[in-house]
């Protein structure tokens, strides 16, 4: 299973492919800049996981009518998105919990 369609992922050789790879990680670099600029915390695992997100859904938008490419996964985006939320919750107690004296 993967987050992005199959016939998407296999068109990663291609111009079309090049420019999805090139758009996710100008818009995951873009987004850390500007957040580092105006001193806010952010995640760059979390906004990866956006832009990927974002290329699915542009690749839905983008389709033609009736040729059955879905964007996302959102079954396998919900997963991730759970683990997400629930890592720094863990990464905050589990160092209380199991470490302390």
């Amino acid at each position: 299973m993967s987050l992005l369609p199959v016939e998407l992922i296999l068109k990663v050789g291609t111009d079309a492919g090049f420019a999805m790879v090139f758009a996710l990680l100008l818009a995951a670099i873009i987004w850390n800049l500007g957040t580092w600029w105006f001193g806010l915390p952010s995640s760059s695992s979390h906004t990866l996981i956006g832009s990927i997100i974002g290329v699915g859904l542009m690749n839905q938008m983008m389709a033609p009518a009736g040729s059955g490419t879905s964007g996302v996964d959102w079954s396998q985006a919900a997963g991730i998105g759970k683990a997400l939320l629930l890592s720094p919750l863990i990464g905050f107690c589990a160092p209380r919990c199991c470490c302390s004296p």
